[in-house]
């Protein structure tokens, strides 16, 4: 999606992590030999957005005023204060009860305040996001970029999202996807 908008993607990481194939406007940064601590740098501070998870480096580009798409997020009541970005959290799946947890039963709980894959009492299963909920919340991006108000302008399901994390002290500028919202509404009751 990335690519055929005319973007680049520069994959960020470690040294040694598996090479990527070839691919037209895609760079390797991470396994390149351009690679340093100030580059990386460099790179979080002006790139249009990041796409990453809650690993240490997602925090860099905001301070620069860059936008992030937060995938996999696991503490949904725990979101860092970033502006014109958006989360896709992870879903948990009850094994007893044989459903996804509601927002609200995530932030009544320790699903929704941890990183955590083991929960004391609560038998369920962590789903990561897919392929389709990750270029969906891309596109999104895309189109929050060239509206500049889209951001003060949330959905219907984007603000009572944040309104149910509020009445929990939940932390965070950052919003839900509204795809990923739309797709997953069921988990708002």
């Amino acid at each position: 999606l990335i690519t055929d908008r005319g973007g680049w993607v520069i994959r960020m990481g470690h040294p040694g992590m598996t090479p990527l194939p070839k691919m037209e406007r895609v760079v390797d940064y991470a396994n390149s030999d351009f690679k340093s601590d100030w580059m990386d740098v460099f790179l979080w501070a002006s790139c249009r957005f990041m796409i990453g998870t809650g690993s240490g480096p997602v925090h860099v580009p905001p301070t620069f005023g860059v936008p992030v798409l937060q995938t996999n997020w696991p503490q949904i009541g725990m979101n860092p204060y970033f502006q014109k970005s958006l989360i896709l959290p992870k879903l948990y799946y009850s094994n007893t009860e044989k459903r996804f947890f509601s927002y609200r039963e995530m932030l009544e709980s320790s699903l929704g305040w941890t990183v955590s894959s083991v929960f004391e009492g609560i038998d369920c299963t962590i789903v990561d996001n897919t392929p389709e909920e990750i270029e969906a919340a891309v596109g999104e991006m895309f189109e929050m970029e060239s509206l500049p108000n889209q951001f003060s302008q949330l959905s219907e399901l984007q603000t009572e999202f944040n309104n149910l994390r509020s009445g929990y002290d939940g932390t965070g500028g950052a919003t839900i996807s509204e795809t990923f919202a739309q797709k997953h509404s069921a988990l708002f009751s």
